[in-house]
């Protein structure tokens, strides 16, 4: 078949028509009524016959098109379910889970396939086509069997009157009955395009929305997780602040943060959120004082925590040394 064939079947130039030719006006002239009837005739014939060639034809085409996309979606069923089985035999640890996506690659063309031959019509425009061509065809074997059946009951001579008139409502019946069946299976393929339309759009839609609705998700628990990983602060208030030696320091975590504060009020700023141990270390008369606790930090927003300095007991050297005095004893002179 030429290249410009297949790219006319492709555009879809080759639509099926009447006969350009074979119709004209007809004088019936009674000296030219067999001419007359017999161009009616080829006409009707013809036309029919062009709409068997139509669809026998183009049922070929569908035909391949259905087969492949069925054939398809069975082998990629068949390997999306024994790819896992296979996996689980011969595979390895590592290499399981490659043929388990394997197997689900697979499973999508098996889907695809299913998908495509419904929306290029492959399988119902065969079923169509071949109805249709095998409807048409029996009409056109009914037609030829009635006609006969009309030419012989006039014993050879040439119709006038009402036997022209029956004749020529035969080929008007007969070409209508073309007609009809042509239009229906049209109408079939409208109302099958309307609805794989209609489908689509609705998937298409349904797809856009949970694509929508995926990315709003995502972006919601993005700015929940920043949310909640925005670093937070301390609102430090140390009772007696101002009985230290020389202020005092603010370890978070065992962190130095902040030291030498004289003031009460201390504010830590970019702890991130969760438990920490906060402590103030200080002097207070030579002697370290210190307080601490556990502080729960929240995030974006500053904790109050409000210490008060106690100081430490002093740790002896260690236990003291028994003196051991020896008994007096008196000396004899």
């Amino acid at each position: 078949m030429p290249i410009w064939s297949i790219f006319a079947r492709l555009l879809g130039k080759n639509n099926l028509h009447s006969p350009s030719s074979g119709w004209k006006l007809k004088s019936w002239d009674p000296s030219q009524v067999e001419a007359s009837l017999e161009e009616m005739l080829s006409y009707a014939q013809k036309n029919a016959q062009s709409a068997v060639d139509w669809y026998w034809d183009k049922k070929r085409w569908k035909a391949i098109t259905s087969r492949a996309c069925r054939l398809a979606a069975i082998l990629g069923a068949a390997a999306a379910a024994l790819i896992p089985i296979a996996s689980g035999w011969f595979g390895s640890a590592g290499a399981t889970l490659k043929m388990n996506q394997a197997g689900y690659f697979c499973l999508g063309l098996a889907g695809l396939s299913l998908a495509l031959d419904r929306f290029l019509s492959g399988s119902t425009s065969w079923m169509r086509y071949v109805t249709t061509a095998t409807s048409i065809q029996t009409a056109i074997e009914q037609f030829r069997l009635d006609w006969d059946k009309l030419r012989a009951s006039l014993a050879g001579q040439t119709p006038a009157g009402q036997d022209l008139a029956a004749l020529i409502n035969r080929i008007a019946e007969f070409s209508v009955t073309v007609r009809a069946l042509v239009e229906g299976e049209t109408k079939a393929w409208v109302a099958e395009f309307q609805a794989n339309l209609a489908e689509l759009q609705k998937n298409t839609a349904a797809a856009v929305e949970s694509a929508r609705a995926e990315v709003q998700a995502a972006q919601l628990k993005a700015d929940t997780e920043q949310q909640a990983a925005r670093p937070g602060g301390i609102d430090l208030v140390v009772d007696n602040a101002a009985d230290t030696d020389q202020g005092y320091e603010v370890l978070v975590d065992r962190v130095s943060v902040r030291s030498g504060v004289t003031s009460k009020t201390c504010g830590v700023l970019g702890i991130l959120p969760g438990l920490h141990e906060l402590s103030v270390q200080a002097k207070m008369g030579s002697v370290s004082a210190e307080a601490s606790q556990l502080v729960t930090i929240a995030a974006g927003a500053a904790t109050k925590v409000q210490f008060s300095l106690a100081k430490q007991k002093m740790r002896g050297a260690g236990p003291q040394a028994l003196s051991v005095t020896p008994p007096t004893t008196d000396k004899k002179t």
